[in-house]
């Protein structure tokens, strides 16, 4: 075990407790099977070797369902058959196979059922591979770690084909049996027998034992992706966009629910690919964005309307597919006002909602007057945050604001600010800055408690000034009890972006070293340096008092 994940190790399994079973880990890619020499079961979790206590399945589904509408049962006249044999699984129809696992992936068991319960049943697969990240891991991992583990894969047929929903790549606990019941809810039996009930919650499965009498949140939140041309290079030379997350991906995955604020409006055109100043990132961002474990992506920013409604729509619909939230902005398809969007998760409901000051000066689309939530009119986002406050037991707002560049809140901030506050507002998570701002509670006459972080800074960009590569981690956790929701706890944790061709990503300051700081294209920088810019950034002031 090397000293870095000596560090570290007592922040995953604090995250892991306080999380409760929750499985937010998420897509992973295939990887070639490799040997390690001799990892320790006990230090990576998973098997040297595959358990002998696996009961392997032999099936042949026919006819669940029609392929060309999965929403209804197969018809005599397009028969198919999902077949496990040998530990692979192939689906096929009376003309073409549609489906096969690759041999590097052991299937233990397979189910057709509609695990995500949107009316269209998935292929399930319990299984088993090597290896626990993908071909990106973490920088503290001195080399992959091929251990077998067991695993939860589900795939939609969509399009004509198969494509991935939801891949954990840990399940956290021992499967030997598994079935899905009418309900879809899952019940999975470990080699003691004992028996777990799981079920689809936002994005992957949730264990109901647990969380049905939960009343606890932890959360994250990030600051700007700002994806200027060159990151758009680097991920050319990577094969993609992975690296991006890779220094905070665990604590983002150990998160009940992860926060980012998406800077750059995604775009599905080459054509439109582009960077500072009118802004169009390809959507493959957003992949590696859903695969790092993010829940929820403001999306109410200056440059939202760089690429007009093509943008807003590649956008919001990029999103909406892939089950994350996008307060702030609205696909093109929904004329009517959506002031707030709502989850439930632990027995609590949380609303959120966005809004940006400006945008650089592009205007409303005709005929599109809600495409992005603007902080232009007093009297709706007060109506907004009412009807927000009486629906929810959390509000949360993502406010697109201030001055850039500056490390002290404006008079636009500090007035929306008691706007917040007086409408009842829990959590203010600001951006647009690209630095650092104070963060803090603010406390109403009448005891109601707001917890406010002005800005998060930068969390990527290619900006690569001091300032700009210093961002943060919010992390914060509530309970609900009889008198509502209260924090339990909350923190602002230094973040640095390394910018290095072949090694561009952002860490933790407290995973950062000197020695990294020294090949970082700003030369002079140390871990020391940034601490004390991280405590000027985030001096109160008297903000708080």
């Amino acid at each position: 075990m090397t000293g870095k994940l000596v560090k570290i190790l007592p922040v995953l399994l604090f995250a892991v407790m306080i999380s409760g079973a929750a499985l937010h880990i998420r897509a992973a890619s295939i990887i070639p099977q490799e040997e390690t020499g001799g990892e320790d079961q006990a230090e990576h979790g998973g098997y040297s070797e595959l358990p002998d206590w696996i009961g392997w399945k032999e099936r042949e589904i026919r006819s669940v369902f029609s392929w060309e509408d999965p929403s209804r049962p197969a018809g005599p006249d397009e028969p198919c058959l999902v077949r496990l044999s040998d530990r692979r699984v192939i689906v096929e129809s009376s003309e073409r196979i549609l489906f096969e696992t690759p041999d590097s992936l052991y299937v233990q068991d397979v189910l057709v059922t509609d695990a995500d319960r949107d009316g269209q049943r998935e292929l399930a697969l319990l299984c088993w591979r090597r290896g626990h990240y993908d071909r990106a891991h973490p920088f503290w991992i001195r080399r992959p770690v091929r251990l077998f583990r067991q695993q939860i894969f589900i795939y939609d047929w969509k399009d004509g084909e198969f494509s991935p929903r939801w891949m954990a790549s840990d399940i956290l606990i021992d499967v030997y049996d598994w079935q899905a019941d009418t309900m879809n809810i899952f019940h999975l039996t470990e080699p003691d027998g004992k028996t777990s009930r799981w079920c689809w919650n936002h994005w992957g499965l949730e264990r109901l034992d647990e969380s049905l009498n939960s009343n606890r949140l932890t959360f994250a939140a990030v600051g700007d992706d700002l994806i200027h041309i060159e990151l758009i290079g680097e991920a050319k030379q990577q094969g993609g966009y992975d690296f991006m997350y890779d220094g905070i991906r665990d604590r983002i995955r150990y998160a009940d629910l992860a926060m980012i604020n998406q800077e750059t409006p995604f775009v599905t055109e080459l054509s439109r690919v582009s960077g500072y100043p009118q802004f169009g990132t390809p959507y493959t961002v957003g992949n590696a964005l859903r695969d790092a474990g993010f829940d929820v992506a403001s999306c109410a920013t200056n440059h939202a309307l760089d690429q007009g409604l093509h943008g807003v729509q590649a956008t919001s619909s990029f999103f909406e597919e892939n089950d994350i939230l996008h307060p702030g902005m609205q696909t093109v398809d929904e004329k009517a006002y959506v002031p707030y969007q709502i989850l439930q998760k632990h027995g609590i409901r949380i609303a959120f909602l966005g809004y940006t000051e400006i945008t650089n000066g592009y205007p409303e689309p005709v005929g599109y007057p809600y495409a992005v939530h603007l902080f232009n009119d007093e009297a709706r986002v007060r109506s907004d945050l009412q009807a927000a406050r009486e629906e929810a037991d959390l509000v949360i707002v993502f406010a697109h604001w201030g001055t850039e560049y500056t490390f002290e809140p404006d008079s636009f901030q500090k007035y929306w600010c008691d706007v917040f506050l007086s409408e009842g507002v829990d959590v203010v998570i600001g951006t647009h800055p690209h630095v650092l701002q104070p963060f803090g509670l603010r406390k109403r006459a009448d005891g109601h408690e707001m917890l406010v972080y002005y800005s998060l800074g930068n969390f990527i960009s290619a900006q690569c000034d001091p300032a700009r590569d210093l961002g943060g981690l919010a992390e914060f956790t509530v309970v609900k009890d009889a008198h509502g929701v209260r924090f339990e706890s909350y923190a602002l944790e230094p973040l640095v972006t390394h910018i290095e061709p072949g090694n561009w990503t952002t860490y933790l300051l407290s995973d950062y070293s000197d020695e990294l700081a020294s090949r970082h294209a700003l030369k002079g920088m140390s871990v020391s340096y940034f601490r004390e810019l991280f405590a000027r950034a985030t001096a109160s002031g008297g903000l708080f008092q």
